[in-house]
């Protein structure tokens, strides 16, 4: 995943992130204000 060492919590605090946001866009309907925020 081309991770480097002490990097490992970037992409996984990216990635509840993204589920979050995914999440809220999902509940929201596809709001277009919360599509800018992200």
């Amino acid at each position: 995943n081309g991770l480097s060492h002490g990097e490992t919590n970037v992409p996984l605090e990216r990635l509840v992130i993204e589920r979050a946001l995914s999440v809220n866009t999902a509940a929201a309907g596809g709001n277009a204000s919360l599509m800018t925020i992200g």
